[in-house]
């Protein structure tokens, strides 16, 4: 996990450095923290990294879960696509990992949702932006720790629960990283004016 972080930041920080300046200038901006953050992202995957996990299992998981993953039918969710990140070769797909990465990709899902909200809301009143980040930022604690706490209740006694408070924190926090990460190298290939939201994610896990 720690070296497919890596990598990660590896693409990450180099699509950054090549990000074009016909980019929108707040896209520059972002790309530019993210860069002069380097050494902190290094630092911290390898601290996080340093112990090895203890109470932790690795199992098979769905790999590129996200709220677009999820349908709601009735009174029930049906959750799709298990094929993973496409972007991944099958061996990667295939490979079993921490089901937390699977936790933060939907953390992250509603990071992106929140933002996208925001981002909504200021293009057609300027004046409401302040109280709609407020609104948001409120909004995605509130549902993202009743996620987790309903993720901690339904997993406990199973394989893929982690029984190790501080192995489950640092695996998470990692699991975020790598994802936010992922995400700064998809933007900036596809969507420049979105690198914004994962940039963002990576220092707020920095500044954690």
């Amino acid at each position: 996990l720690a070296a497919d972080t890596r990598r990660q930041a590896e693409k990450a920080l180099r699509a950054c450095g090549a990000l074009g300046f016909t980019a929108p200038e707040s896209a520059q901006e972002a790309a530019a923290a993210i860069l002069a953050a380097k050494a902190e992202i290094e630092g911290l995957i390898e601290g996080l990294s340093r112990e090895a996990p203890a109470g932790a299992h690795r199992t098979r998981i769905h790999g590129d879960y996200h709220l677009g993953q999820v349908l709601a039918s009735q009174d029930d969710l049906i959750i799709v696509d298990f094929e993973g990140e496409p972007s991944r070769p099958v061996d990667e797909r295939r490979a079993k990992s921490t089901p937390l990465r699977d936790v933060a990709g939907i953390l992250r899902s509603l990071a992106y949702g929140g933002e996208t909200v925001t981002r909504e809301v200021a293009s057609r009143f300027a004046e409401a932006e302040d109280r709609a980040t407020a609104a948001v930022a409120a909004w995605r604690e509130m549902v993202s720790g009743a996620f987790l706490e309903a993720y901690a209740a339904t997993v406990k006694g199973s394989r893929a629960d982690v029984t190790d408070e501080a192995t489950r924190a640092r695996l998470l926090r990692l699991c975020l990283l790598q994802k936010a990460l992922y995400e700064i190298d998809y933007e900036a290939n596809n969507r420049p004016d979105w690198i914004e939201i994962p940039a963002r994610g990576v220092l707020a896990i920095l500044a954690d």
